[in-house]
């Protein structure tokens, strides 16, 4: 298992983005949640797949 996400922002375009890095190494990953959801809904299944990816979630507009 990989450690702790790291909680982090991204400005663009004037919009600020929260999103969690789960690290990791290879082929990257985006994970993205659905409807009434925030990027947290993946905290069980991205540290699995941060042991061979590179595992990023994005909290889409308006959530997280």
């Amino acid at each position: 298992m990989t450690e702790t996400p790291r909680d982090e922002w991204i400005t663009l375009n004037g919009l600020s983005f929260h999103y969690r890095d789960w690290g990791g190494s290879g082929q990257p990953i985006v994970l993205l949640h659905g409807l009434a959801s925030t990027c947290h809904i993946w905290n069980l299944v991205a540290p699995i797949l941060a042991e061979d990816f590179s595992v990023v979630a994005l909290d889409q507009r308006g959530h997280g």
